[in-house]
């Protein structure tokens, strides 16, 4: 009898996973000249048999202009795709395929709570679940604060892009010829990954940025993230400065702000 009962807890932690979640329109693509099934297929990552199975196709008989669905309609993606999809960078399909292959073995030792703190804290955190125990995964999980806010608070999706705010970013070249670059952040993506990489909550802003209340900005050094930055669009003003876990920018980094400021005509 216990077995059963464990059995069913894991079947009830796997079923979660794949649970559809919102319905969507099938991905499509345009056919240029030159487009072949086997090519389109190819590069959709799927196979030509999906191909013409989702379009109707019997043949490889394809025309320029034609509107080709690149994946299936219905409910909606399963759940563990929609948080993979949402939250991690294409190369780390392989680790979310490692996540869940976690969950399965493990689902003796889970709840439906303990399962979905993990899965909200590993979509987050970058770590590597191989080796880990139940225990010492879901105290982190449990002691993990969320970046964004929960509950009402609707979750962006993945593809919003903002407006340009019209203030100019820059690249600077310092004394030690090290390379200084201020970027605009103008999707909900990039301010993700920027808050994730620098370990702060900049993801709250995306309300603000979508409104054109502000702007967010990079400033990196050498390609890598130093400091996230907040400007007022209308008043023209930085009103906050960030580095990594929220610590305070150095002189240096104050001097290339100052720089970037009085190029682009803001206040510091």
């Amino acid at each position: 009898m216990k077995r059963v009962v464990l059995l069913l807890v894991a079947l009830a932690v796997v079923a979660a996973l794949f649970v559809p979640m919102g319905a969507s329109d099938p991905p499509t693509v345009a056919v240029e000249r030159g487009d072949t099934l086997g090519g389109l297929a190819k590069t959709a990552g799927v196979s030509v048999a999906e191909l013409r199975e989702w379009n109707g196709i019997d043949g490889d008989l394809i025309h320029v202009g034609q509107e080709l669905a690149t994946g299936p309609s219905g409910p909606g993606k399963p759940a563990w795709m929609v948080l993979r999809d949402r939250f991690a960078p294409p190369d780390e399909e392989r680790r979310w395929a490692g996540i869940l292959g976690w969950l399965v073995r493990n689902a003796e030792a889970l709840d439906a709570d303990g399962a979905g703190r993990i899965l909200a804290f590993l979509a987050d955190e970058p770590l590597d679940v191989r080796g880990r125990g139940v225990a010492g995964l879901l105290a982190l999980a449990r002691a993990w604060v969320p970046p964004v806010p929960t509950g009402s608070c609707a979750v962006p999706k993945p593809t919003q892009r903002y407006r340009p705010s019209g203030i100019q970013g820059t690249r600077l070249v310092g004394m030690d010829d090290s390379e200084w670059t201020v970027t605009e952040l103008r999707s909900w993506r990039a301010l993700f990954w920027e808050g994730r990489k620098m370990r702060h909550c900049v993801s709250m802003y995306a309300s603000r940025v979508k409104t054109g209340q502000c702007s967010i900005w990079s400033l990196r050094r050498n390609g890598a993230r130093v400091l996230t930055v907040e400007v007022r669009n209308r008043a023209r003003d930085i009103v906050q400065i960030r580095g990594h876990c929220n610590r305070r920018a150095t002189d240096e980094e104050r001097t290339v702000l100052a720089a970037w400021a009085d190029r682009a005509g803001l206040s510091l």
